[in-house]
């Protein structure tokens, strides 16, 4: 069975950022996450020779990276895009969805589209990943991905779905953008796949379905409870 891993965060430290400091944790020596994040990409790279993707007649995989280009993790809520993807990255990620002739063309990536994860989950403050659980219009990192969204309607690229991480709990997510505040998107599913080592989180709660069953926005569940009722359920292997 072919694997594909995503370089995130347990490489590294939870939640990190290139701009990270460890000043407050006596537990490391070297207190520089970039200098951490260097070490690692290189002994993840080494130890997994991995390419970009898959690609075939029925099937393209586009595997994309959500954590070497991102600003810093703030509140996700500023009016002007702010960097997750990057710019070189989402070029190169247009421009192959465009030229690819697969019937499906899946975008993996290691952080969930429309979950709120929380830079501090404990507090509940700062943006880890896309969503910032706003109602309204796409703020921070949702202009990115909207960005793209638009793009993939625009150019009518057909059969787009997107297979995404981070959380430990699979779902599966339908986006509509008939129950949108942003809607020039074409509808598409996200399918929320948990690392294979990750303990599964207990189901708690349920989300309201109009959580569950959009993008960009209304306001997308909260990460640390997996939504009940999301439809097909997919695990990671």
């Amino acid at each position: 069975m072919p694997i594909l891993a995503q370089w995130d965060a347990h490489e590294v430290i939870d939640n990190w950022y290139w701009e990270k400091e460890l000043d407050g944790d006596p537990r490391y020596k070297e207190k520089s996450v970039r200098v951490l994040a260097t070490r690692a990409e290189r002994a993840f790279r080494e130890y997994l020779p991995i390419g970009q993707g898959v690609d075939g007649p029925r099937l393209d995989v586009f595997r994309i990276d959500m954590r070497s280009y991102r600003n810093p993790n703030g509140d996700n809520r500023e009016t002007i895009a702010t960097t997750f993807l990057g710019t070189a990255q989402l070029a190169w990620l247009r421009q192959a969805l465009k030229s690819s002739r697969a019937t499906w063309k899946i975008i993996a990536a290691g952080m969930p589209l429309g979950l709120v994860v929380w830079n501090d989950f404990r507090a509940k403050t700062g943006s880890e990943a896309v969503a910032n659980g706003d109602d309204g219009p796409s703020l921070g990192r949702e202009l990115e991905i909207a960005d793209l969204l638009a793009f993939i309607k625009r150019e009518d690229i057909r059969n787009v779905a997107w297979i995404t991480g981070d959380v430990h709990y699979a779902a599966t997510h339908y986006y509509d953008p008939n129950k949108a505040a942003f809607q020039d998107f074409a509808p598409f599913y996200e399918f929320v796949a948990r690392s294979a080592p990750a303990a599964s989180d207990p189901m708690r709660s349920t989300a309201p379905s109009a959580r569950r069953s959009c993008s960009r926005k209304p306001r997308p569940p909260d990460a640390s409870t997996p939504p009940c009722r999301t439809g097909r359920a997919i695990s990671a292997m």
